[in-house]
């Protein structure tokens, strides 16, 4: 991670004074902004995209197992009760119109929210962060305050020398089908040799993911569309119902979790910050109990940059991807949740 000069610092135009930084306009990120916006913490929200949420919106994940709710954050619960309001709408998952929920939740919050920047470099002085160097399409610009939350995927903020454990996953594109009823899900094995996995939406319609491969993220877009013609014939010819099948919407991003496990850096404290939805016990399952595991997060989870005022919080911390990783309903659920603990745990350091 480049630091800034410090004799520079004092000298240079502001663009904002927050109270708080947050990098990553993902679910992590607007959960954890949201929530100390709400109590009063002057807030900017750095998003390298053009929209919130991109997990929802952009990569269109879903909860498939909405039982879950009970067992989540508030946050998860008021987004839902958002989604099954819509006037004319069937229940279910509306990606434009989730978009818009988060929007509310940043403006009414009084979140300043900067789309199309990424976090450039800390500002610090004497080893204390003092605030965020952003790039934008006008330059880049200085953003001041004592604390910066890095979430975002790349985690551009992390110190250069911390250990990253490399992980593989699996890459997924998603497309909108219409004209294919579903009761439940179906798997295809493409001629390629990847899987394309249907699961129902609503009546007639079907969200199909196509597995990509992971080590070939430079090509995903071309094998992603090169795949479109031959998805769509294989569900014409293979699921009962679907000759008509077409397609309504293409996601525009790949969904996976983090190529990387940050293992150093972690706070000292046994603080409780909050919890996370974890595998349902097996002993639980088989009793029919409707009961959904969580384990608790504690201080100790969170991890710290060297650089004072710098907290590292992003989906490649070890307690979310130990969580999340077998089930991509938990992963986006669990995303809520380390955002309201992360907010949780930074409220009660400042």
């Amino acid at each position: 991670m480049k630091q800034a000069e410090n004799s520079s610092i004092a000298d240079e135009a502001v663009y904002g004074e927050y109270d708080v930084i947050v990098s990553g306009g993902g679910l992590i990120g607007l959960v954890c902004a949201t929530a100390m916006a709400r109590t009063g913490q002057r807030v900017a929200l750095v998003e390298r995209r053009n929209a919130l949420g991109w997990e929802i919106g952009r990569a269109r994940r879903m909860f498939v197992e909405r039982d879950q709710e009970h067992a989540a954050s508030p946050y998860v619960r008021e987004f839902l009760n958002h989604m099954d309001d819509r006037p004319g709408q069937k229940k279910g998952f509306h990606a434009p119109f989730a978009e818009l929920i988060f929007d509310r939740w940043a403006m009414e919050a009084k979140v300043d929210v900067l789309f199309h920047s990424w976090a450039a470099r800390i500002a610090e002085e004497s080893g204390q962060v003092v605030g965020l160097y952003i790039g934008t399409r006008e330059g880049y610009r200085l953003l001041k305050a004592p604390l910066v939350i890095e979430t975002d995927e790349p985690g551009r903020l992390i110190d250069t020398d911390y250990i990253r454990r490399q992980i593989s996953q699996p890459v997924v594109r998603s497309l909108l089908l219409g004209g294919v009823a579903l009761n439940e899900m179906k798997e295809m094995l493409l001629p390629a040799g990847n899987r394309a996995i249907l699961r129902p939406l609503s009546s007639n319609q079907s969200r199909a993911d196509i597995e990509l491969k992971a080590d070939a993220t430079v090509n995903a877009n071309h094998d992603y569309f090169a795949m479109i013609d031959q998805v769509i014939g294989h569900i014409r010819e293979q699921v009962d119902g679907a000759a008509d099948a077409k397609v309504i919407y293409l996601a525009e991003e790949a969904w996976r979790l983090p190529e990387f496990q940050l293992e150093e850096g972690f706070f000292e404290g046994d603080a409780p910050i909050g919890r996370l939805l974890a595998k349902e016990q097996r002993a639980e399952r088989d009793a029919g109990r409707d009961v959904q595991s969580t384990v608790e997060l504690l201080a100790g989870h969170m991890i710290c940059s060297r650089s004072r005022g710098l907290l590292l919080a992003g989906p490649w911390i070890p307690c979310y991807l130990a969580a999340s990783s077998d089930s991509e309903s938990r992963a986006v659920l669990n995303r809520f949740l380390l955002g309201e603990a992360v907010a949780a745990f930074a409220l009660s350091h400042s």
